[in-house]
């Protein structure tokens, strides 16, 4: 039932069964039953949601549906693999919803069969914004959400958060490269997969990698088990790290006029 409710706000973890049972072949004593144990509760809640989409929108989406919508934002010529605003939502503006989802996706493949080497390009830069530095603090500041602070406090808040999320990606990921299994280990990387696999298609942005930050935690004290990583494991983690470190130096020279201006005013 948590599941269920869970992919009611994040419809990809509706697939996390489907990717637990890929990984089955590689877990030693794995027991497919247990995952199947999941579906009762996530069919529960899902199933009337599906039925009122269908009823009240027209449309045939499990969950949400802004499929089509958010796949469109994916794949058009003013994406850079991020939540990019649009105003007036393009050409879907105007749409009722069931027909929007469409549209949406019609869009969509359009721009992939016109543009198809630009769409591969941007899976590194979804998965760059996915992984990418927390901007809740500085997107509440800018938006008055929040009072007005001292500067080096507003400042100290925005780097001891993204200090702590980089550190918990890093020790996260060096968890799970090692050898040994375990039950919340196992679940981990098929959430880890799963969004991957999500945002090589959809947007990549900094809340959608919130849904791992409690397994990260979970996952934690299995880097300090005692085991040795392989060196092949070890570079690449190094690499995805070093690579992820220079997209957020990117971002941040990028978005530099715009965070000094929440500080110093336009």
């Amino acid at each position: 039932a948590v599941l269920g409710a869970a992919a009611l706000a994040r419809p990809e973890l509706l697939l996390l069964p489907v990717v637990l049972l890929l990984l089955v072949p590689f877990r030693p004593g794995a027991a497919p039953r247990r995952v199947v144990l999941l579906l009762p509760g996530l069919l529960l809640l899902v199933i009337p949601w599906s039925v009122r989409n269908l009823r009240e929108v027209g449309t045939g989406a499990v969950v949400s549906s802004n499929g089509g919508y958010n796949f469109w934002k994916s794949f058009n010529d003013m994406t850079d693999g991020s939540q990019t605003t649009i105003t007036g939502a393009g050409p879907l503006a105007g749409l009722a919803e069931a027909r929007r989802e469409t549209e949406g996706y019609r869009a969509g493949w359009e721009f992939i069969r016109a543009h198809p080497w630009r769409s591969l390009l941007l899976v590194p830069a979804k998965w760059g914004h996915l992984f990418g530095p927390e901007r809740d603090w500085l997107s509440d500041m800018r938006q008055a959400h929040l009072p007005p602070h001292a500067a080096f406090l507003d400042w100290g808040v925005a780097l001891a958060q993204n200090l702590a999320w980089f550190a918990l990606l890093a020790a996260g990921l060096f968890a799970l490269i090692g050898p040994t299994h375990s039950a919340v280990k196992e679940v981990t990387l098929a959430l880890l997969a799963l969004l991957l696999v999500t945002h090589a298609v959809f947007f990549g942005d900094d809340r959608f990698h919130v849904p791992l930050i409690p397994f990260l935690l979970a996952v934690l004290p299995e880097a300090y088990d005692g085991s040795r990583r392989s060196g092949a494991a070890l570079r690449l983690l190094s690499l995805g790290l070093l690579a992820e470190a220079g997209f957020w130096g990117y971002l941040l020279i990028r978005d530099a006029a715009r965070i000094r201006g929440l500080f110093v005013g336009p």
